[in-house]
């Protein structure tokens, strides 16, 4: 990892983690670290969401569905 340093209190402080900021390369080597976290959090929003059987355990929101089937009608008549 490349070592980026930070200010606090108007002095500078070495740090072990992070990516210099505004740098030419930092948006790719954020997108490395990050990307590994998406991966972890999207391994555990899996593993919560399902139970034993493998059955989904979540509910969808009753408000947010009456909305999504009015969009979904107009939708279909737009297309016709």
């Amino acid at each position: 990892m490349v070592r980026a340093g930070y200010v606090e209190y108007e002095k500078l402080k070495d740090s072990n983690l992070g990516v210099p900021q505004g740098g030419i390369a930092s948006p790719i080597l954020s997108n490395l670290v990050l990307n590994e976290l998406d991966w972890y959090v999207h391994s555990l929003i899996e593993k919560y969401n399902l139970n034993s059987n493998g059955i989904r355990r979540t509910i969808p929101n009753p408000a947010y569905n009456k909305i999504d089937q009015k969009i979904q009608g107009i939708s279909k008549l737009e297309k016709k």
